[in-house]
């Protein structure tokens, strides 16, 4: 089932019922066997007709998305069928225009149709009996927009860190069409400046090797200058999104530059940014407040209820522009607890790695507003839940994902998993959302490769 279930209309210019009958049957079987939602499909003369039942659906703020048009008739009509095409295309530019004709071969029309076909004012011309052909590219226009996003986390660049050499590892394996990069947090190992100096350089490197235009970024506590007041802690962070304006969304970066002298910075730093060409809206949240906690240091994250609240105004309004759209929330700290402790890296022995506060509060408001994916980090480790509520939203399912570790610092020792995830889906002429899913990349420590695991489907 697709996100917003908005089923295609196709109109088909045909005088013979039982020609209409057999490209309806054929039409319906070719939906059913890529589990598309079926479509609604009308029948109508040539002639003034198609212009009469254009108007009439447009009444109704719809359109159609397919018209299957025979020019055999054109002798039969008022109407030049070559001139029809031109003014569909004034009159409906979203229709996408199929000739179907017994005798499209026809030297008096030939030359029209290609020169048409090669502008893009049709999407080509096809013998009407030819059905397997038509209908083959009728299903690969409907499923026209591929979108890929690569979700990363930890990345831990440090001057002494081997960062690079992964990088370009993953980028020689991985060939992945991507139109959107959501990085969930730890870019840096300790929030310095030069570190977050080699970060812009690797990252933009990798983005422009991948044809990546499109990046969201949110904090993770090893961003953060450690020892240093709230108001002042983010400074080298937000200069590095800077850097990265190429990639960042407009609006994300006038965040940025109206970031508070605030006492808690906890409350701020977040994003609601949307993709229309991808139809989908990145709500970026900050858990990396900076509360000293004496057994973790800066290690549990929060995301206040203030910035829960700031957030959700900001959705709302967006969502009223941009209804329908997949809705992906990211943030860095984990939602739930690892089931072990680690972290041999540093201390040598084995600890607690804490997820965010206030989960319950944080699920809430994902399934209230109708979260899609959430998208986070931390705890080293590439992990997938699906999660219901019959209390707060419609019963879909929320998927929550973790990226891996990208980084040779903090490996766990019990599960190494330098691992990342790639997400695709598909959308249909109507906007529709289908076919969503996830498809994990990881390191295998002994050869060296990225190997992509068995993909797994997220129901929308």
């Amino acid at each position: 089932m697709s996100l917003s279930s908005k089923k295609l209309h196709i109109l088909h210019a045909e005088d013979n019922k039982s020609v209409f009958q057999s490209c309806r049957e054929s039409i319906l079987s070719a939906f059913d066997k890529k589990a598309l939602l079926e479509p609604v499909i009308e029948n109508t003369e040539f002639g003034n007709g198609i212009f009469r039942k254009i108007m009439q659906l447009k009444e109704e703020k719809e359109v159609y998305d397919i018209l299957l048009l025979d020019l055999e008739l054109l002798d039969k009509s008022e109407c030049n069928g070559i001139n029809v095409i031109k003014d569909i295309n004034r009159l409906s530019p979203h229709t996408k225009i199929f000739v179907l004709s017994g005798n499209i071969y026809d030297p008096a029309y030939l030359e029209e149709l290609q020169k048409y076909k090669d502008v893009g004012m049709i999407v080509g011309y096809f013998e009407t009996g030819s059905h397997y052909q038509w209908c083959t590219k009728l299903i690969e226009v409907v499923m026209a927009k591929d979108v890929g996003i690569l979700h990363f986390s930890d990345m831990h660049i440090s001057v002494d860190g081997n960062s690079e050499q992964i990088i370009s590892g993953f980028v020689e394996k991985f060939h992945e069409k991507t139109d959107l990069l959501i990085f969930s947090g730890d870019i840096s190992n300790r929030g310095q400046l030069e570190e977050f100096a080699l970060a812009k350089n690797q990252l933009s490197k990798m983005c422009d090797a991948l044809r990546i235009q499109k990046n969201i970024y949110v904090p993770g506590n090893h961003d953060i200058v450690r020892n240093s007041p709230p108001r002042t802690a983010f400074r080298n962070y937000i200069t590095f999104k800077r850097t990265m304006e190429k990639y960042i969304a407009e609006n994300e970066l006038d965040e940025i530059l109206k970031y508070p002298d605030a006492d808690n910075y906890a409350d701020y730093l977040n994003t609601v940014t949307a993709f229309p060409e991808l139809r989908t809206i990145v709500c970026g949240l900050n858990s990396a407040t900076c509360i000293p906690d004496e057994k973790f240091g800066y290690d549990y994250g929060e995301i206040t209820a203030k910035q829960l609240g700031m957030s959700e105004k900001k959705l709302q309004k967006i969502k009223e522009e941009y209804p329908n759209y997949l809705l992906i929330c990211t943030f860095h700290h984990n939602i739930f607890e690892p089931p072990y402790y680690f972290d041999y890296h540093e201390t040598g022995t084995m600890r607690w790695i804490p997820p965010v506060k206030k989960q319950g509060l944080i699920l809430k408001k994902c399934i209230k507003n109708g979260t899609h994916l959430l998208l986070t980090g931390h705890s080293h480790v590439s992990s997938s839940f699906s999660l219901k509520s019959y209390n707060y939203g419609d019963t879909r399912p929320l998927h929550i994902l973790s990226a891996g570790l990208l980084s040779e610092k903090g490996i766990n020792p019990l599960e190494p998993q330098l691992a990342v995830n790639y997400i695709t889906y598909q959308i249909d002429l109507s906007g529709n959302i289908m076919d969503m899913r996830c498809h994990p990349y990881q390191l295998d420590l002994t050869s060296g490769n990225w190997d992509k695991k068995e993909s797994y489907r997220l129901d929308v």
